[in-house]
């Protein structure tokens, strides 16, 4: 579960979204796989040819910044479910012949 956390809380400043022109930079969604974070990031003023750009999260001391708690929890569950899955996967992937109940010697 802590690895799903921290994996969601590095989402944003790794995973861009695409702004197409200033307007976008207002009301940026960023976080996987549910944009829990939302940042205005319009104090940036770029040139007209920057557009469309890849962004990622800022300072939130610089660019005001609100978490959605219910979609960073949801991502959260989303993240760790994925993570349990794999391990379930490669788990029966590495030991095809051993029962799952069955421990080893």
């Amino acid at each position: 579960m802590l690895a799903s956390f921290l994996i969601v809380l590095l989402t944003p400043r790794f995973i861009p979204v695409t702004v197409q022109d200033r307007a976008g930079l207002q009301d940026l969604h960023l976080g996987w796989p549910f944009a829990f974070l939302e940042q205005d990031q319009s104090t940036r003023t770029p040139p007209d040819d920057w557009f469309p750009h890849d962004v990622v999260a800022l300072l939130p001391q610089e660019h005001p910044t609100r978490i959605d708690p219910v979609r960073l929890v949801l991502s959260v569950a989303s993240v760790t479910a994925l993570l349990f899955g794999l391990d379930s996967v490669l788990s029966l992937i590495s030991m095809p012949g051993r029962p799952r109940n069955q421990t080893w010697p």
